[in-house]
């Protein structure tokens, strides 16, 4: 199974100034696959294993008329979406994070993470930053989904974690 992980950077103003770049918020949860096929929804870890699936987030998945397989986080008692692999079994994947961050407003029934573009990061930032929020994700909006850490993501920590 592919997953696309994250580079980690401290130097944030280098992609909110490059258009190539969209920002997402960073969320502080745990990360989640959710695979709807039909009436079945299952929950994955980033190592493509079966994990626990809240009861509200299979609730939420059935009342999408489409198949998929989403990339999230589980956080304060929700699922969050980010990006979309496949949709109705097609896989997705290849396309750009463009196309498929439209594509999963079209297909998620869940909430989507918050994404700015071009002059619209500095102000995700300062918002996100406001909140006390953990950061941002920059990802390169003409990339395909790729497994693995990869320049394509990258995330800005406001602060360090312990570990």
């Amino acid at each position: 199974m592919k997953v696309a992980l994250l580079s980690e950077t401290s130097n944030a103003t280098a992609f909110l100034e490059d258009d190539a770049y969209c920002a997402q918020e960073k969320l502080n949860g745990e990360r989640m696959l959710v695979r709807k096929a039909g009436s079945a929804v299952a929950a994955l870890n980033r190592q493509g294993e079966a994990r626990t699936l809240p009861d509200t987030v299979a609730a939420v998945a059935l009342t999408s008329g489409l198949d998929f397989l989403l990339d999230g986080e589980w956080i304060a008692g929700q699922f969050v979406a980010f990006d979309v692999l496949s949709i109705n079994g097609a896989d997705v994947t290849a396309l750009p994070q463009a196309v498929r961050f439209a594509a999963l407003a079209e297909v998620s029934p869940f909430r989507l993470v918050r994404q700015a573009l071009i002059e619209d990061k500095a102000a995700l930032l300062a918002s996100v930053r406001a909140e006390k929020g953990e950061g941002l994700v920059f990802k390169l909006r003409d990339a395909a989904y790729l497994d693995g850490r990869t320049e394509v993501g990258v995330k800005f920590k406001f602060w360090k974690s312990a570990s």
